[in-house]
């Protein structure tokens, strides 16, 4: 988390071949803690049949961001087979996962929750999300050995969000989105 270039310079240096539950166990953690933070929050505990559930919904998330990550995957420099990046590229999102921890035991406690408070915790995510960015592109860089990671960022990322605004939107977003637009 704290040196995310040569961390992965010495992970990408000291891989195996993968295999399947290479490539699933980081997306599948990923559902996981989301599933667990969800109940955590909405419950206060972790209740197995919403733990459940919640890592089924929510498994599009990092399917979305494995979809984006295979677009860019293709211009790699790197001999690192896919499922290994993957599993490389899941690794990665500690810092974001601490902040949803922490965003989770935040609101349980706070009550009631006033604007400002909901402003200040949106301001919180912008420093993790710069970091979120910047420990991509140390992997973009190190470990699939892209020669212009920021744009291969920008594309995953793009790829990653289109598709989480699509699934998550659904049906509904489109007719308000055009309703906002002022497009009847």
């Amino acid at each position: 988390m704290l040196r995310p270039g040569s961390t992965y310079a010495g992970a990408a240096a000291a891989t195996s071949d993968g295999g399947w539950w290479i490539l699933l166990r980081g997306p599948l953690s990923i559902a996981l803690a989301i599933a667990c933070l969800i109940s955590i929050l909405t419950r206060g505990y972790l209740a197995p049949g919403l733990v459940a559930g919640g890592v089924i919904a929510w498994s599009f998330v990092p399917l979305a961001e494995v979809a984006g990550l295979a677009v860019v995957w293709r211009g790699r420099r790197s001999e690192i087979t896919f499922a290994t990046a993957v599993d490389l590229f899941f690794a990665g999102h500690a810092p974001l996962l601490l902040w949803l921890l922490a965003s989770v035991i935040f609101w349980h406690s706070v009550d009631p929750q006033p604007p400002e408070i909901f402003r200040a915790w949106g301001l919180s995510l912008v420093p993790i999300t710069a970091w979120s960015g910047y420990v991509d592109f140390q992997f973009l860089r190190h470990v699939a050995g892209m020669k212009r990671p920021g744009w291969c960022l920008f594309v995953q990322r793009a790829v990653c969000w289109t598709l989480f605004v699509a699934v998550f939107g659904g049906v509904s977003l489109w007719p308000g989105l055009l309703e906002e637009l002022g497009v009847r």
